[in-house]
């Protein structure tokens, strides 16, 4: 999934913030800038399969 947005003048603590829930999450955040046509950020967190066992619901 691809997620583009331009974003000028902006201020805040979005990229701190990310950075530390992907720390949290055992992920990795890389940035890749080019000044003139924009930066890409790419987040990656792992993921691991796991069973979940449901109960019917009462029909």
């Amino acid at each position: 999934m691809q997620l583009e947005r331009k974003l000028q003048n902006t201020k805040g603590l979005g990229l701190a913030i990310c950075h530390e829930v992907v720390r949290q999450m055992n992920g990795t955040m890389e940035i890749d800038s080019e000044e003139g046509v924009g930066t890409t950020v790419y987040i990656t967190i792992p993921c691991h399969a796991s069973v979940i066992k449901r109960k019917r619901l009462a029909e």
